[in-house]
């Protein structure tokens, strides 16, 4: 019998995603570690020279679970959903250089995620952060949860976000005499409660033959853990000399035994390839690859394959890292996500009752929940929610915090509220853009000084703290240069401190930036996707070793908008290129119109001969093109101009809910916070890479 392509490439590169390179040391070099595993997982005590580091801010706190609730099974002979979700940010033992900023956001977004799109009953649902995912916690979550109440046939997912390592080979059975391993919260510098993948090889191998296995990865290994030059703070987590050389393996090519468990079914999605490595989000406090498969699994309007699913993410994912693209592995992998279409529900929040009258969300500002914003109830297990569905309540959000709303009942059944009541947002309160800029060195520069006292004028911008982990760009001085830099996505020409308007210079670059990003981050309420971007090239360079979206110059683009809605569509379509100009290229001319009728395709449009820009000598260039779609004609053209620069002088962009979004986006105006109804208008974007030949 041949063997099975089942967990033996999983479990040698479990960790491997988003690692950097380097010379794998010898077996005979690598020190060595005897420990064994027992089936009760004991805790391996602290090292004497352990070195915590110095006490660290509160982290945020987890999302609520189920833990230790009982598991509540289909009733109807279906599948069981089991989900253990494990976030860390704070590492008590670690430097500071070593905490992360999204894991525990992580565990939130895939929360809400699987509790009401994919109707995993809250109880079933396990979380830890932080305190709560040592190893002994971890281990035993796994051990009581899922593998202690799964069944044949039921569906299985197991989420880790946080540091992966790499630690010399403890049973003898690694080819490079390395162990990957989860490093739990409780774990030290020498990585003494490291959850090796050998203990987690075992875990699977005890799963019931027949479940359906999600395994997910939002972390890496090697290297070091200060925050590289692309901004975004890595995942990886360096073994001081143990590991300075650690090598790393391909997921699809590690040549091992196979592993004999009874798992046949399975999918394993990770956050970069081996030579990579998994970034946080340098906007928003979130893994990237976790953030995007949320958005995307929220947005997605049918049911979506693994491959169709990671397919859209790792775009995502390219458009901010260029250097991290998700991988996904497994025998399950066209198969639909989480298994079960039937149960795939409209995007709605859980509505939980509360004693006062009023009523909790099971979504907060991670999720982009805006005070103000009103929501649609409609009674549990519904899963479409347009006519002929009628809603049976109406709220109005009043407080947001990181996890949860409250909202005021503006109206109920009479015995009130039931629960898991299921709400579908109506109207939405659109925040203010601000574009973030961190100053360096402020202090000790005057120019920064003088251009700080300009651009604090300008609403669409906003400082953070010097040593904030969140902002969009840069600004310092060094060797007589004024530098704006979001490395990896944009860049700016130094300014010499000597030129005669330095600070004027400064000040218009930053500011074109800031529209730039705000554009680009405006997206409509409606997180489905209800307008698509189809987008394909014809590169005969192309020799398929790169994603299918990273062309050579001289490529065609070919183009088209699906409009999945039931209305007809006005649409727009803009580049955003990396040089910080935002151009039209739907419809030409600008402002013609378009209409695209409900449930409809256009026809396919191309650009030829694509380019990098004149002057540039960067090896690629990646641009992005972003589609809006409106009820009734915008006309955005006097937002498109070269630099972004200059007023509406029709008028036509204020008579419009886009419009004024637009110009607020871009500092033209100020706003009301009016809710504006979901659905009159609609946002998509994709990005691509032109390489140079």
């Amino acid at each position: 019998m041949s063997p099975r392509p089942a967990l033996s490439t999983l479990l040698l590169g479990l960790l491997l995603a988003g690692c950097v390179p380097g010379e794998t040391p010898s077996p005979q070099a690598a020190p060595t570690t005897a420990t064994t595993f027992a089936s009760e997982h004991p805790e391996t005590p602290p090292l004497p020279d352990s070195t915590p580091s110095t006490p660290l801010q509160a982290p945020a706190a987890c999302a609520p679970g189920g833990n230790g609730a009982r598991a509540v099974r289909a009733p109807d002979g279906s599948p069981t959903r089991l989900a253990l979700l494990v976030g860390i940010d704070a590492y008590p033992n670690l430097s500071r250089f070593s905490q992360l900023k999204g894991a525990v956001n992580d565990v939130a977004r895939m929360q809400a995620m699987l509790t009401t799109r994919f109707d995993f009953p809250p109880e079933n649902v396990w979380t830890l952060c932080d305190g709560d995912a040592t190893r002994k916690g971890i281990l035993d979550a796994f051990e009581h949860h899922l593998i202690a109440r799964s069944r044949p046939g039921d569906i299985v997912v197991f989420h880790y976000s946080g540091h992966g390592s790499m630690l010399p080979d403890a049973s003898g059975d690694e080819l490079d005499g390395l162990d990957e391993t989860l490093v739990p919260s409780d774990s030290d510098r020498h990585g003494a409660r490291d959850i090796r993948d050998d203990e987690i090889q075992a875990l699977l191998g005890r799963l019931p033959e027949g479940v359906h296995l999600t395994l997910i990865f939002d972390s890496c290994h090697s290297g070091t853990a200060t925050r590289d030059l692309e901004g975004g703070r890595p995942r990886r987590l360096d073994r001081d000399s143990l590991l300075q050389a650690a090598g790393t393996r391909s997921l699809a090519g590690a040549d091992a035994a196979t592993l004999d468990a009874p798992v046949r079914d399975y999918v394993l999605i990770s956050g970069a390839r081996a030579d990579q490595q998994a970034k946080e989000l340098k906007d928003r406090p979130n893994g990237a690859l976790t953030y995007y498969l949320t958005e995307t699994l929220s947005r997605a309007d049918s049911a979506l394959t693994y491959t169709d699913l990671m397919d859209v993410v790792r775009g995502r994912v390219n458009e901010q890292f260029a250097n991290q693209t998700p991988q996904l592995e497994g025998t399950g992998r066209e198969r639909y996500a989480f298994s079960d279409a039937s149960s795939l529900a409209e995007p709605h929040l859980l509505v939980k009752p509360l004693p006062d009258g009023r009523a909790r969300l099971q979504a907060g500002a991670v999720h982009g929940m805006t005070a103000g914003s009103r929501f649609d109830v409609y009674p549990p297990g519904t899963k479409r929610f347009a006519p002929p569905a009628e809603p049976i309540a109406s709220l109005r959000l009043t407080h947001v915090d990181a996890f949860t709303s409250e909202a005021e009942v503006l109206s109920a059944p009479p015995d009130g509220l039931p629960e898991a009541a299921r709400a579908v947002e109506r109207e939405h309160r659109y925040p203010e853009l601000h574009m973030q800029l961190r100053y360096e060195g402020l202090a000790a520069s005057p120019t920064l000084q003088a251009v700080r006292q300009r651009l604090d004028a300008l609403p669409h911008i906003q400082a953070v703290a010097e040593d904030a982990d969140t902002y969009h760009l840069r600004l310092y001085e060094h060797e007589g240069r004024i530098h704006v830099r979001q490395d990896e996505v944009v860049f700016s020409t130094p300014v010499p401190l000597d030129e005669a308007d330095a600070v004027d210079h400064v000040v218009r670059q930053v500011s074109q930036w800031a529209r730039w990003f705000n554009v680009l981050a405006l997206e409509a309420a409606d997180d489905r996707a209800q307008v698509v971007l189809h987008l394909r090239f014809d590169d005969p360079n192309h020799d398929g070793s790169r994603p299918w979206n990273d062309v050579s110059e001289g490529a065609t683009m070919f183009y088209s908008f699906e409009n999945r809605t039931e209305k007809d569509l006005y649409i727009t379509g803009v580049a955003l290129f990396a040089t910080g100009k935002i151009q039209p290229f739907y419809p030409f001319p600008p402002g013609a119109g378009e209409r695209l009728k409900a449930g409809q395709k256009s026809d396919e449009f191309r650009i030829r001969n694509l380019k990098l820009p004149e002057g540039d000598d960067r090896p690629y260039t990646r641009d992005v093109l972003k589609v809006f779609a409106t009820t009734a004609p915008v006309d955005l053209s006097s937002l498109m101009q070269e630099g972004i620069r200059g007023e509406d002088p029709t008028g036509r962009l204020a008579e419009d809910p886009l419009g004024l979004l637009l110009l607020q986006a871009t500092g033209n105006t100020t706003r009301d916070f009016t809710p504006e109804e979901v659905g009159d208008w609609f946002t998509a974007q994709t990005a691509y890479v032109v390489r140079r030949r």
